[in-house]
């Protein structure tokens, strides 16, 4: 069974985007994790889904994720953001909006993928999803949609709450270097209304907090993580300008292969 977990912080205010996305069907799976002394005004926000609230006793999206993958009952977790959007490709590479269908389908890869043994995978960013040109790439880059075999993340001993943000790179590194391959769908793909909208993540996220989680995630994984300067269009809510501190990352160099998955006897993916 895979259940989907948003996190989700100070935004009981805005239109849960990801909800409203997902087929009815799957709300049941859907679990809002919020801070303690915000699950009242989330229950009443969302009182009309079949979704359920859950009560997180720990701050911050790193050790929020940890928190999850500690108490969850589920075999798989899929995490998402909560302000999402999906899209799919029918025909070439170039995206069109997804619809319920298509987005049952997008669950039921990521399923599949890991009922076949990989223990991460994930679903691409729409923006620039078209450069890759097949319907999936390995030892590659996730993140704010990912999922995770929860028994065999918690054997490997990896950990989201090493870092204050940056924690889904640091966390697909780490499985990387101990032989675990990853998988992303460019048949599918992710977008948001904006980084660093008013919320979550926005909350703390300041420029130092930005450059120390670089710095440390350089420090973690030596050779593989470069230390670099990033303009956007617009800065994000917390920090001081449109210039930020942000990273380069080898992948494919971090990716030391292993014969077989843990004990699941499954051939690794090369």
């Amino acid at each position: 069974m895979m259940e989907i977990y948003i996190p989700s912080r100070s935004r009981y205010n805005k239109r849960p985007d990801t909800l409203n996305s997902l087929p009815q069907t799957c709300h049941h799976k859907v679990n809002i994790v919020v801070p303690q002394n915000e699950y009242n005004v989330y229950s009443h926000t969302f009182k009309d889904y079949k979704c359920k609230i859950v009560k997180c006793p720990v701050d911050g999206i790193g050790r929020v994720r940890q928190w999850v993958m500690e108490n969850a009952k589920s075999t798989y977790v899929l995490f998402l953001d909560d302000d999402m959007k999906f899209g799919v490709r029918k025909k070439g590479v170039k995206m069109v909006n997804a619809d319920f269908d298509d987005i049952s389908n997008m669950f039921s890869l990521l399923k599949n993928w890991l009922d076949e043994g990989l223990i991460h995978v994930g679903i691409s960013q729409r923006a620039g999803n078209n450069r890759v040109l097949s319907q999936y790439a390995e030892t590659t880059r996730m993140n704010n949609a990912y999922a995770y075999n929860v028994k065999q993340f918690l054997k490997t001993g990896v950990r989201f709450d090493r870092l204050e943000v940056m924690e889904d790179f640091d966390v697909t590194i780490s499985l990387l270097k101990l032989g675990y391959n990853n998988r992303v769908t460019y048949k599918y793909g992710w977008s948001q209304r904006k980084s660093g909208d008013v919320g979550g993540c926005s909350i703390y996220r300041t420029d130092g907090v930005q450059q120390q989680s670089a710095h440390k995630l350089k420090k973690l994984h030596p050779g593989l993580v470069k230390v670099v300067k990033k303009t956007s269009k617009q800065r994000w809510n917390g920090m001081n300008s449109a210039t930020r501190t942000d990273v380069r990352i080898q992948w494919k160099r971090a990716y030391k292969p292993k014969k077989s998955y843990g004990d699941l006897g499954i051939l690794g993916y090369l």
